[in-house]
C-alpha cells in the first residue's frame, strides 16, 4: 500500500481505559476519595497523551515519518503499556517499510489488549504485507462482525480488496457486509454510494470516483 494511504486513514489517535483503570483500584470502604484522586490524575495523563499523539500523527501525515517514529518511541517510554500508542507506532513503522518493527509493536500491544479488534485487524493487514494471506485471513476470521474497521479495509485497502477470491475470503467479506464490488451489499442507492466514497481518504476517493463516474456528482 502507498505510504500516504497508510498514514492517512488508519491512525487511531486515542487511548482507552480510564474507566477500567479506576475500577482496578477498587472502591472498598475508605478508598473512594483516593480512587477519585487517582482517576482524575489518570484522566489528565490520558488527555496529555492524546494531544501528544495527535501532534505526532500530524507530523507523520506531513511526511516526516522518521521524526514521528522517534517521537512515538519517546512517548512509549513516557507512557508505557498503551495499546493505541503502540498501534500508531506500528503504523508509522509500516508506512516507512519496516514491517518487522511494525509487527513487534503490534504484538506488544496485543499482549496488553488481546481483544482490541483494531489491533487484530491491523496485525492481519501486516500479515498481508509480508505475503502471508492465509495467516491474515485466519486472524481476520476472529474479528466480530464490522469491528476492527474490517468493512472499510475490505472495501478500500488494496491489500484486502485485491486478494484473490476463495471460499474463506468470500465468507469474510460476506460476514462484514461487503460485496464483491462497491454497492453490492449494504449500499443500495447512488446517494449512499457517493456518501461512502466521500468517507475515504483523498487518494482512495479519487480511484473510487473514477470507477463509479456514472453516479458520482459532477
Amino acid at each position: 500500500m502507498a505510504t500516504n494511504s497508510i498514514v492517512g486513514w488508519i491512525w487511531l489517535g486515542g487511548v482507552l481505559g480510564v474507566i477500567g483503570y479506576a475500577a482496578s483500584l477498587g472502591l472498598a470502604s475508605g478508598q473512594k476519595a483516593q480512587v477519585e484522586i487517582e482517576k482524575k490524575k489518570h484522566e489528565a495523563e490520558i488527555r496529555q497523551l492524546n494531544e501528544k499523539m495527535r501532534q505526532t500523527i500530524m507530523t507523520a501525515r506531513d511526511g516526516n515519518l522518521d521524526a514521528a517514529i522517534k517521537r512515538f518511541k519517546e512517548l512509549d517510554e513516557e507512557y508505557p503499556n498503551q495499546p493505541a500508542l503502540l498501534m500508531n507506532l506500528s503504523i508509522a513503522h509500516r508506512a516507512s517499510g519496516d514491517l518487522e518493527s511494525s509487527m513487534e509493536a503490534l504484538d506488544r500491544a496485543l499482549k496488553i489488549a488481546p481483544e482490541d479488534w483494531d489491533l487484530v485487524a491491523e496485525k492481519a493487514t501486516v500479515l498481508l504485507e509480508v505475503k502471508k494471506p492465509d495467516d491474515a485471513i485466519a486472524l481476520a476470521e476472529k474479528i466480530p462482525v464490522r469491528l476492527g474497521r474490517m468493512p472499510e479495509r475490505l472495501r478500500a485497502d488494496p491489500l484486502w480488496a485485491d486478494l484473490p477470491a476463495s471460499d474463506r475470503y468470500n465468507a469474510l467479506r460476506k460476514k462484514h457486509g461487503v460485496g464483491k464490488v462497491l454497492g453490492e451489499t449494504g449500499i443500495n442507492t447512488a446517494e449512499t454510494i457517493r456518501n461512502q466514497i466521500k468517507s475515504y481518504p483523498a487518494d482512495i476517493q479519487k480511484k473510487l470516483e473514477e470507477k463509479h463516474s456514472d453516479i458520482v456528482e459532477p
